[in-house]
């Protein structure tokens, strides 16, 4: 007995010490705004101030205000982040590459509590890369010929801005990209992209939060890999039918067109979250693959997209269709007819951009959008999304429109035009966006600063040492 409160101060030094140790910790999140994924320099440059595309860059998580009108392009964020290169614990450094064109999707979790997105082990030579690693190398991580550059699922804890990068495979997606990551509930991860060849790594894989293939862990559950996948979520949406659904259900965007790495263009829905190979089952096709814009024939380049509700869906659309030809860019809104999805309009691409029927052949300017978040309140959607480029290094912005949910035609959102939000600088890239639930929801993960943590860590410890003696009396 006169032991036990040596042990307690000693148990808890160490449940708190572990716990600033578990999580690389950055700030908390704001609620309510608006979070884009940035690469390039920021507040960390490279010795010569000069990023190139295929340079290995640190991701950076700026937040913007909930606003869009014209004229609000302020390029001021509210909060930046640069997330951790090297690694802490069991989690390892994380990093972008520069300038390709697919990496950065971020999303938020089916639960609210995370963002979670896809990068490279920042500490490359330390796997087996070339050589150079982060702030240095010339060589594209993704393009590497070496099978050992690992992709990292991380996990960003909105609430106390703790990052789990804990999740490592370098045995997917050879020499190309992670193209996006998204959780259910902190649990496991959905994880596309591209591989080496249509049956090669590329496509839908599901992996255990906390599994590290470079440390003897087992190899992720492949899930649908026949062709190369973009943006993976979840909604309690059964668009199939355009009805709620009291269960999540799997969505993924195709953008394929290869006789190497297969065809595939669209948006596909799996009933409820597969955990097993589904094989060459594509799911339950929810978008075409081309259609008529405006009266001209074109091929459609979905990666991003929102549900405003069961029946009204919008797609951020690159504007460069891997199928070749007039690609359509942009903000398109659909909506379910009772029997499929019919494109009800797009918005237009404002001045500065590339005009969509130069796309494909164009070598520079924003061609389309490459990420979107949206919200809906009283009926009118606030929609965000940043542009996609035809040159991969090209700056870019994070652009904003307001929606009536209600509106079928463009006569009806005639008022309504795309605004510049913020614009992106010199050797810095715009790369997905999301938006932070207005409250942040309870987590499972330490709410305390680490500062707190270790100060309370402290102050047990010398509880313990001051009343160990007198018991001993």
């Amino acid at each position: 007995m006169k032991k036990m409160p040596s042990r307690l101060g000693a148990s808890a030094l160490a449940l708190a010490l572990a716990a600033t140790a578990a999580h690389a910790q950055t700030s908390p999140l704001l609620p309510g705004a608006v979070t884009v994924t940035i690469y390039g320099k920021v507040n960390t440059p490279l010795a010569n101030n000069t990023y190139v595309d295929g340079n290995a860059t640190p991701i950076s998580i700026e937040q913007f205000p909930l606003t869009i009108s014209a004229g609000a392009d302020s390029g001021t964020p509210l909060l930046t982040e640069t997330l951790p290169t090297t690694g802490t614990g069991v989690n390892v450094g994380i990093v972008g590459e520069y300038g390709s064109s697919s990496e950065g999707t971020i999303l938020v979790s089916g639960d609210g509590r995370f963002l979670t997105f896809g990068g490279y082990d920042g500490n490359l030579a330390e796997n087996g890369a070339p050589s150079g690693g982060y702030g240095g190398s010339n060589t594209a991580e993704a393009q590497s010929t070496c099978a050992n550059v690992p992709r990292i699922s991380a996990l960003l804890n909105i609430a106390t801005g703790a990052l789990d990068s804990s999740t490592v495979s370098n045995d997917i997606y050879n020499t190309n990209n992670p193209r996006g990551v998204y959780t259910q509930n902190g649990s496991a991860v959905y994880l596309s992209g591209q591989g080496a060849g249509k049956t090669d790594e590329g496509g839908l894989y599901l992996d255990p939060v906390g599994n590290n293939t470079t440390a003897g862990g087992s190899a992720p559950t492949g899930i649908f890999n026949v062709v190369s996948t973009r943006t993976v979520s979840a909604w309690n949406i059964d668009a199939a039918n355009g009805v709620a659904s009291t269960t999540p259900n799997l969505y993924y965007a195709a953008d394929q067109n290869s006789s190497s790495k297969g065809t595939l263009t669209g948006l596909f829905e799996y009933t409820g979250l597969p955990t097993a190979s589904e094989g060459s089952n594509t799911g339950t096709r929810i978008t075409p693959a081309s259609g008529t814009v405006n009266g001209t024939s074109v091929n459609f380049s979905p990666e991003g997209y929102f549900f405003a509700n069961p029946t009204t869906l919008y797609i951020a659309d690159t504007g460069d269709p891997k199928a070749g030809g007039t690609g359509a860019g942009g903000i398109q809104k659909w909506g379910f007819n009772g029997t499929s999805w019919v494109l009800l309009y797009e918005f237009a691409n404002p001045s500065g951009f590339v005009a969509a029927s130069s796309a494909t052949s164009a070598s520079h300017g924003e061609t389309g959008m490459e990420a979107i978040a949206g919200q809906v309140v009283n009926g009118v959607a606030s929609l965000y999304a940043v542009s996609y480029t035809a040159g991969d290094a090209d700056p870019n912005g994070l652009y904003g429109v307001t929606d009536t949910v209600s509106f079928t035609t463009a006569a009806q959102a005639s008022g309504e035009a795309v605004v510049q939000l913020a614009a992106s600088a010199t050797d810095m890239n715009f790369k997905g966006v999301a938006i932070t639930p207005a409250a942040a929801p309870a987590t499972d993960t330490p709410t305390m600063p680490q500062w707190a943590l270790l100060g309370l860590a402290a102050l047990l410890f010398a509880f313990a040492a001051r009343l160990l003696p007198a018991l001993r009396r």
